[in-house]
């Protein structure tokens, strides 16, 4: 079942930020603050983490598992364990697929508000859309180890320093007080079954799972290497990057006078608006966004190598073709996401993209993933080769996977239908 010739992260500390780097995304920095002011706050931050540790956490160590023992990117992977499973790479390959397109979108107007700091700003969506993908395909035409493994070596320390620094100076804002109790003082009143579906929700999204990608890198890992420590330091920095972008964005929002409940103009509107009152505003708004791209590119690289790996992996056509052929069909697929949210038309599209890749897509291939490890790797397989002689925290994770983490992705999926 393992393939002998797959590539190799060249370190732990490679591979740790590689996934990470998968992790750390525009579901952090943009999506988590502004989920977080529609579901009330403090609220849906309790959910959240509790759905980071009871759901997100075991399905990743189940994707890093089938990809490591398989040795196989994510289709091919879950085939390997019986046809029917193939279902799941499927999905998982086709949420990959739309999410890329819009995400370049979206990492094409970190690059123009970054430039627009800097005093050039050209306002075509498609530009800088075009201008992102071809960064990202840039970076996987390299390779595994020179190109996803060295660029998430120095993006994801730089953007979480970066970070650290701009969330320092938001905090010392008059509105600072008032956005820390928005975030961390509970209010039950604001609970609701929205609250906890878009909660459960970003828990996948934002840890890129059911998109291939953690399956894809953990057929780069080696047999050897502790499975268990390195994938916690991806919810543990995943999260702890969300919060603390949340802390740089909310004494923002208030400041300006913004409602916290904004969508995707949060970060685009009420960071560059709060910013410019600011004493060398200018410059701190263009860390921001430098922040904001590096996320969006780390991100950006995990999806598309996951889809060249798996069109690679057949052996009938080179990275560079593949990684040329599959950066355009998603920068095509991108176009109609370009002009209607730089339109008059609004976010409508990109929300229909989003509905069919994260409840439809993504919700299907992580919970055939959870009857894959029941049911076909069986868990007295499963949890040697997931966790070695760790047995307990093994059977708590097929517990997870077996009795909670299902019906938790059934009530993602019924609700994106009825709430």
């Amino acid at each position: 079942m393992l393939d002998a010739g797959r590539r190799k992260w060249s370190s732990s500390f490679g591979f740790v930020m590689a996934s990470v780097g998968a992790a750390l995304g525009l579901g952090n920095i943009w999506g988590f603050p502004y989920k977080l002011g529609q579901g009330g706050g403090c609220v849906y931050l309790l959910f959240y983490l509790f759905f980071v540790l009871f759901a997100g956490f075991p399905v990743l160590i189940g994707e890093l598992a089938i990809g490591r023992e398989t040795g196989l990117p994510a289709y091919k992977a879950y085939r390997a364990f019986g046809k029917k499973y193939a279902v799941a790479g499927f999905c998982s390959l086709a949420a990959c697929f739309i999410i890329l397109s819009y995400y370049s979108f979206f990492g094409g107007m970190t690059l123009r508000h970054l430039f627009a700091c800097l005093g050039l700003d050209i306002p075509s969506a498609l530009y800088w859309h075009l201008l992102f993908m071809f960064i990202t395909l840039a970076i996987v035409m390299l390779g595994v180890q020179k190109g996803v493994e060295q660029s998430c070596k120095l993006m994801v320390p730089a953007l979480i320093v970066i970070l650290i620094y701009i969330a320092a100076s938001t905090l010392s804002l008059p509105t600072a007080g008032k956005a820390l109790r928005f975030l961390f003082a509970p209010d039950f009143s604001k609970l609701s079954f929205k609250t906890v579906a878009t909660a459960l929700t970003q828990v996948f999204f934002s840890l890129s799972l059911g998109q291939g990608c953690m399956i894809t890198y953990g057929s780069y890992m080696s047999k050897k290497s502790g499975l268990l420590k390195e994938a916690a330091m991806i919810p543990l920095f995943d999260t702890g990057t969300a919060v603390l972008a949340a802390a740089a964005v909310m004494p923002a929002v208030f400041a300006c006078g913004m409602q916290p409940t904004l969508g995707p103009e949060l970060m685009f509107k009420a960071v560059p608006a709060v910013f410019a009152r600011l004493r060398g505003g200018q410059a701190l708004a263009a860390l921001f966004f430098v922040t904001v791209f590096f996320a969006a590119l780390t991100s950006a690289v995990s999806m598309l190598e996951t889809l060249v790996s798996e069109a690679e992996a057949g052996g009938k056509i080179g990275r560079k073709k593949a990684s040329a052929l599959i950066g355009a069909l998603c920068a095509v697929a991108g176009v109609p996401i370009c002009l209607c949210c730089s339109g008059s038309s609004g976010y409508g599209l990109f929300y229909i993209y989003e509905f069919i890749s994260q409840h439809i897509f993504m919700c299907a291939s992580s919970l055939m993933t959870c009857l894959l490890v029941a049911r076909a790797w069986k868990p007295n397989r499963a949890i040697p080769a997931a966790f070695g002689r760790d047995c307990r925290t093994g059977r708590l994770w097929a517990f997870c996977l077996k009795y909670v983490t299902p019906p938790l992705l059934l009530f993602v999926m019924l609700s994106a239908f009825f709430l």
